[in-house]
């Protein structure tokens, strides 16, 4: 199985997970439309600190664990000091991972998380 193909089955899962869940399911599936975009244009780090930094909310605390999972990170904190202690090498390898990882959560949220309202 290759690297596309395990992200793309890890983020099917988690995002059928957020289908019986009317508490996260919106702010769940803004997230994933939004997530790679905000990396392709303010990059990894930034866009992985404004998320941790609104993750009060159910929404987000999933969304960023989804995340982690699925790329194998142990935890949302280990993406953040990733993405903070990269070389630039490494940063903008890291910031295509995200944006990539990012655009499968993005396809399946859309196609199984129906919009609200």
């Amino acid at each position: 199985m290759t690297r596309q193909q395990k992200w793309a089955h890890g983020a099917f899962q988690k995002v059928l997970e957020q289908k019986d869940s009317p508490k996260t399911r919106a702010g769940y599936r803004t997230l994933a439309l939004k997530m790679p975009v905000l990396v392709q244009q303010s990059g990894a780090s930034q866009a992985l600190a404004f998320i941790w930094s609104r993750g009060e909310g159910e929404p987000e605390r999933k969304y960023l664990e989804d995340l982690a999972a699925v790329y194998g990170a142990p935890s949302p904190k280990a993406l953040l000091e990733r993405a903070q202690g990269a070389s630039l090498a490494e940063y903008m390898a890291f910031s295509r991972d995200l944006i990539t990882l990012g655009i499968w959560f993005r396809r399946f949220a859309q196609s199984e998380l129906p919009k609200e309202g």
